[in-house]
């Protein structure tokens, strides 16, 4: 059994350490064979985080475009499909008179950063659902970092931020697998910090850190911090674009505006007429292409015709016919009548991203290649804080994507009782000094 084991150890790499990678898998006191077939599958298994995915060379913009292969760009049609499955899963559960606004990318992020560090199955979970395939981690990296690295130099009019950060609970006394560590810096250029979860200074300075990278968008992103919890992850998203054609603040009047249940309200109606822009239509909706700066980014706007309801239009669109959407547009002479508005929105999503596909990632022994010192964290919550500004100018937008993690643990005795009365019961009435039982009787429920 010992030969076993040292042959075993000898085709590790010099940085896996017996003690990093916890040898007795099943934690019986005894490192065997199958102990030793579980690391050397981990070790082998691409999704398996013991392996640095090391230094990438990202490509550079090329006439204002980022340069990606045709395996990339499918990558990039599966982030879009992962993006319409996550905008129709958060409206079922938002109210139907109520607007919303969200990230999908900005949970990419979050999520890619911290796949890092997940169980082979977990990984497979994450990294489909997300977009990249069952064996995508390597591409959903590579994707992160080229979008880090190139999205803000597409346009001078636009100001465009990703942001990450770790925040690790010092007074759980974990480390970070250097491997780990190493990833976060290479593809996503996260912070990491070391913080005391049970001081209001630490609150005090994520909130400070989430203000700062969404320009003030979003002052304040978490209420308070669990002391039980192991770490905090971030991913911070800002956007501001000026409009390439800007309306006039001189056109922008008040008019009356149709809501689903069809009641009416007044909003603030800025109007234009633009020579050529991008334009098309349907049976069941007219679209437009407002762009920002040199045109690096747009926004597209689909309006339901008459007769036909949002939800009409969700139904027929997806990653594959809003690109044939975006495809069919021509430049064409347009009126436009835009609400100038301001949205904003707080999306938990646990349960949405387990119905999606990633339910492993939500329990214990998930994320065992975060800290050597404790194997079984897992997912403990992942939510978004979002918010929009549309005006005459452009639109300003920041999303923060917040996942805390946990390890999981057998819950012990309470240091409480519990009595719960919800069965059959006896009850007697006494006098103390004597013990002398004055009523008595039982209670059934009824």
């Amino acid at each position: 059994m010992k030969k076993i084991a040292v042959f075993a150890m000898a085709f590790m790499p010099m940085w896996v350490s017996a003690q990093t990678v916890r040898g007795d898998f099943d934690a019986d006191g005894r490192v065997t064979v199958n102990d030793i077939a579980v690391l050397i599958n981990a070790y082998l298994d691409e999704g398996s985080g013991y392996q640095p995915q090391g230094e990438i060379e990202i490509p550079a913009v090329q006439d204002g475009k980022i340069r990606l292969t045709a395996a990339q760009q499918q990558y990039v049609s599966g982030a879009n499909a992962f993006s319409f499955n996550l905008f129709r899963a958060v409206a079922k559960q938002t109210e139907a008179e109520k607007s919303m606004i969200m990230s999908p990318l900005s949970v990419i992020y979050a999520l890619g950063l911290v796949n890092n560090g997940a169980s082979p199955a977990v990984s497979k979970e994450i990294t489909r659902v997300l977009g990249f395939g069952a064996e995508g981690t390597r591409e959903l990296n590579a994707f992160c970092a080229n979008l880090i690295a190139n999205a803000p130099l597409l346009d001078e009019e636009v100001t465009l931020g990703i942001a990450n950060a770790f925040f690790l609970n010092s007074m759980k006394g974990y480390t970070l697998y250097d491997a780990f560590r190493t990833d976060m810096k290479n593809y996503y250029k996260a912070l990491v910090e070391e913080l005391d979860f049970s001081q209001e200074a630490s609150l005090s300075h994520i909130n400070a850190w989430a203000s700062e990278q969404t320009h003030g968008m979003i002052p304040s992103v978490l209420d308070k911090l669990y002391a039980t919890a192991v770490a905090y992850i971030l991913n911070a998203l800002y956007f501001k674009g000026a409009w390439t054609y800007p309306f006039s603040p001189e056109c922008t009047w008040k008019d009356a505006f149709t809501k689903a249940d069809k009641s009416t309200t007044t909003v603030q109606m800025m109007n234009a007429h633009i020579d050529s822009i991008p334009y098309t239509a349907t049976d069941s909706y007219s679209a437009i292409r407002l762009p920002y700066g040199n045109g690096a980014y747009s926004m597209t706007i689909v309006l339901p015709n008459n007769g036909k309801t949002l939800a009409d239009v969700e139904d027929v669109l997806a990653a594959d016919s809003f690109q044939q959407l975006q495809n069919a547009m021509t430049e064409e002479e347009v009126e436009i009548h835009l609400p100038k508005f301001e949205s904003e929105a707080d999306m938990p999503l646990v349960k949405i991203m387990a119905s999606l596909g990633m339910p492993s990632a939500f329990s214990g022994a998930a994320f065992p290649y975060l800290c050597p010192e404790q194997d079984e964290i897992y997912i403990s919550n992942i939510f978004q804080k979002a918010r929009i500004k549309v005006n005459e100018e452009g639109s300003e937008a920041a999303a923060v994507t917040v996942i805390e993690m946990r390890e999981y643990s057998i819950p012990g005795n309470p240091p409480y009782k519990v009595f719960y009365a919800k069965r059959p019961f006896l009850y007697f009435i006494t006098e103390r000094s004597t013990g002398a039982i004055f009523f008595m009787g039982r209670y059934m429920g009824d």
